[in-house]
């Protein structure tokens, strides 16, 4: 069965998880035209460890908000990335 879909978006959106000391990034971010500070994430600070299962299906919730939000031409920092490309996504239960 083919699970992959056609859309704006990129294998950070889709398969990873970025550790930064503050936050879980959504992406690595473009390094020459963006600040990490500006880049969508959830703060260290407002993390509950004691439930994983809930943390990683909010995070994964988020990420597929900003591939909405790509998609939808909302503007959001993810435009413009020279990570996006249109292509067959394969949905996939992690990350």
């Amino acid at each position: 069965m083919n699970t992959s879909q056609y859309y704006l978006s990129c294998e950070h959106l889709e398969y990873n998880v970025v550790f930064f000391t503050d936050r879980i990034r959504v992406c690595c971010g473009d390094e020459i035209r963006r600040s990490n500070s500006l880049l969508p994430g959830i703060a260290i600070d407002d993390i509950n460890l004691d439930n994983l299962d809930d943390l990683l299906s909010e995070f994964r919730q988020y990420k597929e908000q900003i591939v909405r939000d790509i998609n939808s031409n909302k503007p959001i920092i993810c435009k413009g990335c020279k990570y996006l490309r249109k292509d067959y996504w394969e949905k996939k239960r992690y990350f």
